[in-house]
């Protein structure tokens, strides 16, 4: 061997070593670009009424027919959850389901089996379609919605199924789906369901297209109570309202804690004035579901009237701590609220009985007159000792006596250590009418709220 040639062979093995290094880790590279996909967000803008699947989930382009050189893809409903779905998103990517449909006036898409569940997070809004509008009106809703799902041949299926935490559904018209519901969320946590007619046409006015349930929510959880599904049905603000009207069900909660119930019609067409009632309860609280807000303030107060059964039944024992809160509630086949599944639920000395909402016991309306000046609502709550409780005051017309259509107010109030019973003296703060009929609820820290009491008719102040 020359000299030199040790050194020089082992320079050379060196350098083939770090070549063939960097061919492994391009190799490695290339095959990771190849088989794994980056976790970002996508818009998948739908153009197709047609409900064909997607023909590559893979390449990140919603197609649901052979990719043609120059020749825009045809993206429909189906094709673009799909895509969303097999886009692997971390927890803070949420993908785009846009529209652009063509044609004037309504599209309908009508799929002929359900949609795939929704399990990646995803935005589908409908308010995207060209002459889509949100509702800007305080009383009654001028949204104007140019997408229609409509359910008629899609047999025995949900309208749109959610199982992504952080999804939104917003602008849709959903109709005549007769399993789950409108819209399904199914273990899915921190969801917005808003702006949506779930259970009559984009018009807002048509009966006969309601759904099996409009929404129904659903925690798949072995103890549903202990799994938080935050998820807010509506909203505090006007463009977040839903119409869910003209179902079997409006919505109905099978396990899950904390979620949000504001703003809505429920029973009513857009206007919150006229009668497009639910078949059965306007909404129902049923097992193992836990605090529950129902209403609030301002916007956030929802209408729930002309259902065929209960305006919000919560039949279940172990559905506790929902608060039903300053909605106008009237005008519905059965009660008001209902706790338990027998129709009204009398007092017991010191409330000590349990069951749907702690079987929370009412209020007593001893007295409501009216002055020239100004109404006076007196009475007395027997309850749980030594605890602070909400009462909020309702009018109702003579028709319909024993609901709680106009919010008046509310007092706060402090039982009897011993006792249990508080008495109160309740003013609004604009006089009511007599021949007006005065109700009342109570709740414990805005928690477990009570069926409403019995009617008290205003008469004048002698």
């Amino acid at each position: 061997m020359k000299p030199g040639m040790m050194g020089s062979g082992l320079h050379i093995a060196a350098r083939r070593t770090v070549l063939l290094f960097g061919v492994l880790l391009g190799m490695l590279a290339v095959a990771s670009m190849v088989g794994t996909k980056t976790a970002y967000a996508s818009t998948f803008t739908v153009n197709s009424t047609g409900d064909k699947g997607d023909q590559d989930t893979n390449n990140l382009v919603c197609n649901s027919t052979p990719l043609q050189p120059g020749i825009d893809p045809e993206c429909t409903l189906r094709a673009a959850i799909e895509q969303a779905n097999d886009n692997d998103n971390e927890a803070t990517t949420v993908d785009t389901i846009k529209f652009s449909l063509g044609g004037d006036g309504v599209q309908t898409i009508s799929p002929n089996t359900g949609l795939p569940v929704v399990f990646e997070p995803v935005n589908i809004d409908g308010y995207t379609q060209p002459g889509a509008s949100e509702n800007t009106l305080a009383v009654g809703d001028n949204a104007v919605l140019l997408i229609r799902l409509d359910g008629k041949a899609a047999g025995f299926a949900s309208g749109l199924n959610i199982a992504a935490d952080d999804s939104t559904v917003r602008g849709l018209s959903v109709t005549r789906f007769s399993f789950s519901g409108g819209i399904g969320l199914s273990g899915a946590d921190n969801c917005k369901i808003e702006g949506n007619f779930l259970g009559t046409s984009p018009r807002g006015t048509t009966a006969g297209l309601g759904n099996g349930f409009g929404l129904y929510l659903q925690n798949h959880f072995a103890n549903p109570s202990d799994s938080p599904l935050a998820n807010t049905i509506g909203g505090a603000s006007p463009e977040a309202r839903n119409v869910i009207s003209g179902n079997s069900t409006g919505i109905t909660f099978f396990g899950g804690l904390e979620n949000k119930v504001e703003g809505n019609y429920i029973g009513t067409t857009k206007s919150g004035i006229d009668d497009l009632g639910n078949s059965a309860r306007g909404m129902e609280v049923l097992a193992e579901t836990r605090d529950v807000s129902i209403g609030g303030t301002g916007a956030a107060r929802n209408t729930i009237a002309f259902n065929g059964q209960d305006g919000v039944g919560i039949p279940s024992a172990d559905s506790t701590g929902s608060s039903i809160m300053s909605n106008s509630i009237f005008s519905n086949g059965g009660l008001g609220i209902d706790l338990g599944a027998s129709g009204r639920t009398a007092n017991d000395p010191d409330d000590a009985d349990t069951g749907s909402n702690n079987l929370q016991n009412f209020p007593v309306l001893s007295s409501a007159t009216t002055s020239s000046r100004s109404t006076t609502i007196k009475g007395t709550l027997n309850s749980t000792p030594d605890t602070i409780f909400t009462l909020r005051f309702y009018s109702n017309p003579s028709s319909i006596p024993d609901e709680g259509k106009k919010f008046l107010g509310l007092k706060s109030v402090h039982t009897d250590a011993t006792s249990g019973e508080v008495s109160f003296t309740f003013r609004p703060g604009k006089k009511v009418a007599v021949g007006q009929r005065i109700t009342a609820t109570a709740a414990e820290l805005d928690s477990n709220t009570s069926e409403f009491s019995n009617p008290r008719r205003i008469v004048a102040q002698q």
